[in-house]
């Protein structure tokens, strides 16, 4: 879909050429409407595209944080199924209860 998208671009910048060309031969106001709004078209292109490498930057960041704290939450399941969640001062049975109960359970 990408490259479809790409063609897509490539034949607008080819069409940008040839109004170009044709507002040198000419000064008909419709081809300067045309070829300015094409202008704006790859304004906005430019600027779709900054925004998608953000947005997917700011997921790469966010699954990798996500990550992170599943693991730290798989060392204590691991930590408290060791221990059979026993232990003298009770934060292990109250992990337990925080892991395996529902959350609005435990509002």
């Amino acid at each position: 879909m990408n490259k479809n998208k790409e063609k897509r671009w490539e034949l607008l910048e080819g069409v940008e050429k040839g109004i170009e060309e044709l507002k040198l031969e000419s000064n008909n106001p419709e081809i300067k409407s045309l070829l300015s709004s094409l202008q704006k078209m790859k304004e906005l292109k430019k600027s779709l595209s900054a925004q998608e490498e953000e947005l997917k930057l700011r997921l790469l960041i966010s699954s990798r944080e996500r990550n992170v704290y599943l693991e730290k939450l798989r060392k204590i399941e691991e930590f408290g199924e060791e221990n059979k969640w026993i232990d003298n001062s009770g934060y292990l049975s109250r992990l337990s209860e925080i892991l395996y109960n529902d959350y609005n359970e435990g509002n």
